[in-house]
């Protein structure tokens, strides 16, 4: 069997197709990792929403005017001609939508590998470590989901949090959170709660997800988009995770200048996340997860971020257990139906999404 490409067009995120290849002969150092499961959520829309932006399509490049949309999962090596790495080593990290990755490693530990590929040099490095999977680990199968799943989501959460704690939120007692019912905001919720416990947390959502927001007791107050009266009059900051327009443009005019600063976080409403872009207002600024790790590593250390990151996902991951549903697409058309969904808005904020080719 060749080589399988899922793809979409740059120009339109929403059109898809797939394409085949031949494998590749590896040339030296090189390692062909096929991949299993993978994890498929707003983040992933994001990364294809950003990919010209912040230069998500270089990861993975593909035919021109078409991209692979980065995926978080589970590998194994097929073919290596890198020394310590051998046939099924399994690896968790960073994949295109393909069936197959050719990386270059580089600095090879008992723990893992960076690719050392040339058209990844210049890119952020938090998305070129390769993690080995132990033989003997205990972790696997729904553990492995969840960390398909989970893992960049709650990376970017916790650094988010990170960024407004650091920044004292400035100097506001009032989180606002769009798209309250996303993981990505459900967990900067948590971990915002656990280092700022001062402040005050409004989850933004539609009529429909207030009461699922409200039974993860992430927040203290649900609000619906249809009531923005009821944010309350006090000052507060804004962390935009869904990049709709109107809703941005509601919210600064109930508030005014009570509005204090917006931190755009990831974006579920995908067709207008240009508009949070190129037409932000003063006191609106884009968090960039890599950008904050490398300050993160200056501040701390080289390891630390990942470290703490990782501490705090371990007890954050026994809160989603009691609302949270893995749902399982496997082949060509179960992945095509489960990027459609995602990409339409209409996956349930209580279920995760794992695809396999199959």
């Amino acid at each position: 069997m060749p080589i399988t490409d899922f793809l979409v067009a740059r120009d339109d995120i929403a059109r898809t197709k797939t394409a085949a290849r031949e494998f590749p002969v590896l040339g030296d150092g090189e390692v062909l990792l096929e991949l299993e499961r993978f994890g498929l959520s707003a983040n992933n829309i994001t990364y294809a929403t950003l990919g010209d932006a912040m230069g998500y399509w270089r990861f993975f490049p593909a035919e021109e005017g078409w991209g692979s949309v980065p995926v978080w999962g589970h590998a194994h090596v097929v073919g290596s001609h890198c020394a310590g790495i051998e046939p099924g080593m399994r690896y968790f990290g960073y994949y295109p939508l393909s069936t197959h990755l050719v990386v270059k490693p580089e600095r090879v530990t008992p723990n893992g590998f960076v690719d050392g590929a040339a058209h990844r040099a210049e890119l952020p490095a938090v998305y070129q470590r390769y993690m080995l999977v132990p033989e003997d680990s205990e972790v696997g199968g729904n553990a492995e989901d969840q960390q398909s799943l989970w893992r960049p989501l709650f990376l970017t959460s916790f650094g988010a949090a990170d960024f407004i704690e650091e920044n004292g939120a400035f100097e506001a007692g009032v989180v606002v959170f769009t798209s309250a019912s996303s993981k990505t905001a459900l967990g900067t919720a948590f971990c915002l709660n656990r280092i700022a416990g001062a402040l005050e947390l409004v989850g933004l959502t539609s009529a429909a997800n207030v009461e699922f927001c409200e039974s993860t007791d992430y927040y203290d107050r649900v609000v619906s988009y249809d009531d923005l009266s009821a944010i309350g009059e006090k000052p507060f900051i804004l962390i935009d995770f869904a990049g709709n327009g109107a809703v941005l443009d509601a919210i600064e005019e109930f508030a005014g200048d009570r509005l204090l600063r917006t931190i755009i976080v990831g974006g579920t409403h995908w067709e207008d996340r240009e508009r949070s872009l190129t037409a932000m207002s003063a006191g609106t600024e884009l968090f960039f997860l890599p950008t904050w790790i490398v300050k993160r590593s200056e501040d701390w250390g080289p390891t630390s971020f990942m470290e703490r990151g990782e501490a705090e996902w371990e007890v954050f991951a026994p809160t989603t257990e009691t609302w949270l549903t893995l749902e399982e697409h496997t082949g060509l058309e179960g992945i095509e139906n489960a990027y459609q969904l995602v990409l339409a808005g209409e996956s349930r904020p209580d279920v995760g999404h794992i695809l396999e080719f199959g």
